[in-house]
């Protein structure tokens, strides 16, 4: 019989998530992490292999917590409404004061440094992400939303490029009061 886990796994990944988003994956220890969960080092190395292991973990935890709630308006409502909400989420997630960027897209910053498999998810997610848009985009346009003479996977490439760059746009302070007008202006984009 095996030892049944003595804590919560979700409340470690979340734990972990803070310390990844707040400092990257380079800049953060092992040390950090062990005293951050309050788990002994074996106990996170027989858990999560190494620091890496543990940083594809996190990411994977944040994609199902964070993530997916984020992009549902896009799948549930597959039109400029879904886009809206969408985009209205982008507002608020950088106009926050707290904002430290997406973890998914701060591990791009970090390629270099982060294991093959860390980049392998973002990249798999934002693919996925760039489908679904471009699902929601064909939608505006069956419904007269956006014009039919616009090529729906450009648009999709081009939203995808807005959110990953508005993840270091929001991060500069100065910048936080031009998001809603840029936003306002992709939406335009969109529909004219």
């Amino acid at each position: 019989m095996g030892r049944i886990k003595e804590y919560d796994r979700r409340g470690v990944l979340s734990r972990v998530i803070s310390v990844f988003w707040k400092k990257g994956y380079e800049a953060t220890s092992m040390s950090e992490l062990i005293k951050e969960t309050g788990l002994n080092s074996a106990s996170l190395y027989k858990e999560f292999r190494n620091k890496g292991g543990l940083y594809e973990t996190a990411l994977e935890e944040y994609r199902q917590q964070e993530l997916e709630p984020f992009i549902r308006p896009l799948i549930d409502e597959p039109n400029m409404q879904g886009i809206e909400t969408f985009l209205q989420g982008v507002i608020k997630n950088a106009t926050n004061p707290d904002f430290n960027g997406c973890l998914m897209m701060n591990a791009l910053v970090e390629k270099e440094v982060v294991s093959t498999g860390a980049v392998r998810r973002v990249e798999k997610f934002c693919t996925r992400l760039e489908t679904i848009l471009e699902g929601a985009i064909r939608g505006a346009q069956k419904s007269g939303e956006i014009p039919v003479r616009k090529d729906p996977v450009a648009l999709a490439h081009y939203l995808l490029c807005l959110i990953q760059g508005m993840v270091l746009y929001g991060r500069v302070e100065d910048h936080k009061p031009h998001i809603e007008a840029i936003i306002r202006t992709v939406k335009q984009t969109l529909v004219t």
